[in-house]
């Protein structure tokens, strides 16, 4: 996998003509510009987010079983680091995530689940620059339109699950990606439920 790039002032003075400027810092906060990440990566620090600020390392297997049930092997999970981000930043943009979803006029607003209050947030990625006349997803060439991203957590008040879902050229993320990361939350905590039997 290739690493990801959260740019900072060196990386602006190393690679940028002219250098770093302030607005270089804003436009990262957002995800814009130079910032890079995939979806892994993007669920790891969700993760470490909504967890208290724990990053762990992802992992495929979680414990080996023979056929009866009985454990052979259980795979703990492995600490890469902490965050050291104070707890009340947490909360606060915890807080932010929360209204995304759950406030009236936030992006995610429309496509919420009625049972289970889920932390979101939808992202929309450039592709091209935007030109004097905004273009509708629909009238544009299919590989110029935005990527469509949304990264949601829930239950809100303990999370147990992180979803990304990432739809390239799909357009906005609240419209396109959001959707989907709502039914991958309401089909997983109807699993859960025992309200939809689980696949052999």
């Amino acid at each position: 996998e290739a690493a990801g790039i959260v740019p900072d002032i060196n990386y602006y003075n190393k690679y940028m003509q002219g250098g770093y400027q302030r607005g270089m810092a804003l436009n990262a906060s957002i995800g814009q510009g130079d910032v890079n990440v995939s979806p892994l990566q993007l669920a790891m620090a969700y993760s470490a987010l909504v967890n208290g600020g724990t990053l762990y390392r992802p992992q495929i297997v979680r414990r080996i079983e023979r056929p009866d049930g009985t454990l052979v092997k259980e795979i703990a999970p492995e600490v890469v680091r902490e965050l050291g981000i104070p707890q009340k930043d947490l909360d606060f943009v915890k807080e932010g995530i929360w209204a995304v979803v759950n406030e009236a006029g936030g992006t995610a607003y429309g496509k919420r689940l009625k049972d289970i209050e889920v932390l979101g947030k939808t992202g929309t990625a450039q592709v091209v620059a935007i030109g004097a006349t905004r273009i509708k997803a629909k009238d544009m060439e299919f590989f110029t339109r935005d990527h469509a991203w949304f990264a949601a957590a829930a239950p809100a008040a303990d999370p147990e699950i992180v979803v990304i879902v990432l739809s390239e050229h799909g357009g906005g993320g609240g419209a396109v990606s959001g959707p989907i990361a709502m039914k991958i939350m309401d089909s997983y905590f109807k699993l859960k439920r025992g309200e939809i039997p689980a696949q052999e």
